[in-house]
């Protein structure tokens, strides 16, 4: 997502849109117009640029130093904006059948900031700034993109021209200034840019008859076409001195040609104008696309910057002179400019543990700021260490435990060597003590400091120079926000401490909702009952809260649970909005489209089972949704990931990270005889953790009971479907009960994921998840459950009931059956388990199996929803960051 600054100025600006123009290549058309975009910013104007120039985009190179995504691999832009207006006039699953487009629907499309970034790294003075959109992401499919448009059903068939005029309103809403380069020559792009949109045009040509020509040629058809209603500036760009004769024979057919143009803009006189406006050649900057504003000392007469600053004045209608930087920060920029011309170095590879991929990804950003490439390593997967020119190894307490990660270490120290600029750098993201072997070098600190220290901690460490560092207020960052900040909005259930593995799910998750896919629907977590996929939605918003202004969590049970919670968030976001809970709804689903306050948030529908009953609560826009299901009913309509048994690995480190004194064949033989099933394997840990039962005991328990418990029929109560492909067997009317033995044979048959996960847009793949673990001590649901008491005899008399007082263990053998049946009903725990179960008509025989059974089987609770510790509400606390994928 790409950041935008906040407009705080009036709603409706009346802005003016200028396009730049020529008719041939080459003649420093693009250059002039982010020269002018500066000058304006500069003097407090918010001013908006377009590449309009599809088939040679060249601006963002001007701006690149500002821009996070320097070559625009993730940006969408103008042809991604007229393809999306195009896919949404016509009528889905009727071929190419356009449908009517209401014109509330043809304004909605017509936003250009879900398109336009803010420059970053450079505060202009009086609120200016400069916002950009790119011709389009510079992938392998935009040259087929572009090719490939049809703008003449753009134009007959979805009523182009009315979209075209909704953007140059809104451009005119939003921005002081609107400057589009255009592509050369007579097209429709050019027809677009010179005579629909703008409210101006300037027509750059060289000294040369065929230039001078053309644009003349280009000059009289938009007279044509708008009349007066349109101003035209000839401006003669890249003259040179060298021949006066011939300089001078160019500049009087020029002004010929153009004498009418030049009249009509009110000069009384021309000779005045064309002093003015004329631009000329400099050697310097033919080498590297720098802007005249870093390049040129302020107040030389002579000089580019001089040029532009008086084409500027001649555009607005006002005298404009340039608010230059700090000598000092003028030429840290220019070196900076400077620098990107010499060949490009290798990249830093940041590697980083599953848990820390934010703080990666955080890292990369600052690193793209200032000109330096990095990838990303996790430290599980292999790494390609003779392509990197430096290794940043990322440690924390969860990293510096990993196998992995000591791995990647010890292959990293193979190409370091002694003394300043070693390959090895270590990045410290928590206030622990270093282990050996990561103790031999001083580490980078990124924790108890702000952003600002981080940032200048790291690049100097890395020996890397940001001129905006010499900047005395802060920047504007994009990206992700600085970790260890919480976000503005939250609202999300409690991290599980003990979560383990799913790395590999995570990993595409992320992935996934990080694709520079805008608004392409939600990702579905869907598998039976008991895997874990609440928890590695949980997880994931823990672990890239960073990446978001607002997180909000919705119990999707029933719609109105939904409708309330939806209600809540408008509270939340402070919209003034008077009515009933519907038009609450509404107003915040309009603002999460809208992306405001932020384009930076993230819903979560847990246990979503019916889309047909929360399909209109689907916030669409930029931001992240994330579905939970039991059930297969979204894999038509949604990109749906399965959500499968532990692997074996997984299931062997939760036991041994609970169980300490476990030994790894007993991990795995418990692993074997549970199937890998996320609830038992928990459930098992609890139970060996807080008994302090011996691993062959418990095996022994096992092997009694558990084939007792598969054999018994669940509860007729519970309601069910019939089996779907890829799904745990289910039972209805038509299809006899299947045994919890044929669930529990499912869990230990079903096909596994590995690190290399893989999902789909529908199909039934599968792929691990985490899963909640209990606190420590049997849940209070096992004490009500009739089967609990010869379970815990027989514990008792092995040695191992977890109590040394016989009599204290008896004495509550007793109150607990007599507690139960005076009651007549289980504790909270076990009630809001049989609440949620009855509400998902989708629930497994396996789950239900596992609920119904004792320890070490039992159910585990619902996570409960509260607020994090460091998080606020946005609350009279001004308007929220927004940002951009």
């Amino acid at each position: 997502m790409m950041r935008l600054n906040p407009d705080t100025a009036a709603e409706h600006r009346n802005g003016r849109i200028i396009t730049f123009y020529s008719f041939k290549g080459g003649v420093g058309r693009t250059m002039a117009l982010a020269n002018v975009a500066w000058i304006l910013a500069s003097t407090g104007r918010r001013v908006l640029t377009v590449d309009w120039d599809l088939e040679s985009p060249g601006l963002h190179k001007y701006f690149a130093p500002f821009l996070v995504d320097r070559h625009l691999r993730s940006s969408l832009g103008v042809i991604d904006a007229v393809r999306d207006f195009a896919r949404s006039g016509t009528q889905p699953g009727v071929g190419d059948r356009t449908r009517d487009q209401r014109p509330e629907d043809v304004h909605s499309a017509a936003q250009i900031r879900r398109y336009a970034s803010s420059l970053v790294r450079y505060d202009f003075p009086g609120g200016g700034s400069i916002d950009f959109v790119p011709s389009g992401r510079q992938d392998r499919a935009y040259s087929h993109s572009v090719s490939t448009f049809n703008w003449d059903d753009f134009y007959e068939r979805f009523d182009g021209a009315t979209f075209l005029d909704a953007l140059g309103e809104d451009m005119r809403r939003h921005y002081d200034i609107t400057l589009i380069d255009s592509r050369t020559g007579l097209s429709d792009n050019a027809g677009i840019c010179t005579v629909q949109l703008p409210d101006a045009v300037v027509s750059c040509f060289t000294m040369n008859n065929q230039s001078i020509d053309g644009a003349v040629a280009v000059a009289n058809s938009i007279r044509h076409h708008r009349g007066d209603g349109i101003q035209l500036f000839p401006v003669p760009t890249r003259v040179e001195d060298g021949e006066l004769g011939k300089l001078e024979r160019s500049r009087t057919y020029a002004r010929q040609r153009f004498e009418e143009f030049v009249r009509l803009l009110g000069h009384s006189d021309p000779e005045k104008y064309w002093g003015l406006v004329e631009i000329p050649y400099k050697v310097f900057y033919a080498y590297e696309e720098t802007l005249a504003t870093f390049g040129d000392r302020p107040q030389l007469e002579n000089s580019l910057l001089a040029a532009y600053e008086r084409l500027t004045s001649e555009l607005v209608g006002e005298p404009i002179e340039f608010a230059a930087p700090p000598e000092p920060l003028r030429r840290a920029w220019l070196a900076e400019f400077e620098q990107r011309g010499s060949a490009e170095s290798d990249p830093l590879m940041i590697a980083y543990a599953p848990r820390d991929r934010i703080w990666a990804e955080w890292i990369a950003s600052q690193l793209l700021q200032v000109g330096q490439r990095s990838t990303l390593q996790d430290v599980n997967s292999p790494a390609l260490l003779d392509k990197a020119a430096r290794a940043l190894v990322l440690l924390s307490r969860e990293s510096v435990r990993l196998a992995h990660t000591q791995r990647f270490w010890q292959a990293a120290l193979a190409r370091d060597t002694p003394g300043p600029g070693r390959f090895v750098v270590p990045v410290r993201l928590e206030g622990f003590r270093v282990p050996t072997p990561f103790d031999d070098r001083e580490p980078v600190d990124l924790f108890n400091v702000t952003v600002g220290h981080a940032r200048e901690a790291l690049l100097g460490k890395l020996g890397l120079r940001d001129a905006a560092l010499a900047i005395s207020t802060p920047t504007v960052t994009q990206g992700p926000r600085f970790p260890a900040e919480p976000p503005r909005v939250w609202r999300a259930p409690a991290r599980n401490s003990s979560f383990t593995g799913r790395d590999a799910v995570l990993e595409l998750l992320r992935e996934r909702l990080s694709a520079s896919t805008a608004m392409t629907g939600p990702v579905v977590l869907q598998g039976f009952g008991g895997v874990g996929k609440t928890q590695i939605a949980v997880e994931y918003l823990h672990r890239f809260a960073a990446d978001y202004d607002i997180v909000w969590w919705i119990s999707a049970d029933q719609p109105a649970l939904v409708r309330a919670a939806l209600a809540d968030l408008a509270s939340e976001l402070q919209l003034q909005v008077a009515g009933t809970a519907a038009e609450q709804v509404q107003a915040v689903l309009e603002a999460l489209r809208l992306g405001e306050p932020s384009p930076r948030w993230i819903v979560v529908f847990d246990n979503a089972d019916d889309p047909n009953l929360i399909r209109e609560f689907i916030p669409s826009g930029h931001g992240d949704v994330i579905i939970t299901t039991p059930g297969q009913e979204w894999a038509r309509e949604a990109w749906t990931l399965d959500v499968n048994v532990f692997e074996r690995a997984e299931s062997v480190e939760l036991l041994a990270r609970r169980v300490t004194t476990l030994s790894p064949p007993d991990a795995n033989e418990i692993a074997e005889k549970l199937g890998d099933l996320p609830l038992a394997v928990e459930q098992a840990a609890t139970w060996l953790a807080t008994t302090a039962m011996t691993a062959r005991s418990y095996l022994e328990l096992l092997d009694e009971h558990l084939p007792r418990i598969l054999n018994e029929p669940p509860p007729p109560a519970i309601p069910t479907r019939p089996p779907t492909p890829g799904g745990c067997p289910r039972r209805d009317s038509e299809n006899p009960t299947p045994p919890p033995r044929t669930c529990w044979s499912f869990s230990r048959s079903s096909p596994r994921t590995n690190s290399n996960a893989t999902a789909r847009q529908s199909g039934h793949d599968r792929s691990a998840c985490g899963v909640r673990s209990q606190a420590p001590g049997p849940p209070p649901t096992r004490r009500a459950h009739p089967r609990y008491q010869s379970f815990r005899s027989r514990a008792g008399r092995s040695g191992n009931s977890g109590n040394s007082d016989p009599q204290t263990s008896s004495k509550r053998s007793q109150e607990r059956p007599r507690r139960a049946n005076t009651t007549g009903k289980t504790d909270a725990g076990a009630d809001n388990v049989g609440r949620r179960t009855a509400r998902r008509p989708g629930v497994t025989a396996k789950l239900e199996c596992l609920r119904q059974a004792p320890p070490p089987f039992g159910a585990v609770g619902q996570p409960r929803l509260r607020r994090s510790p460091g998080a606020r509400a946005h609350q009279g606390h001004g308007p929220l960051s927004a940002r951009s994928r």
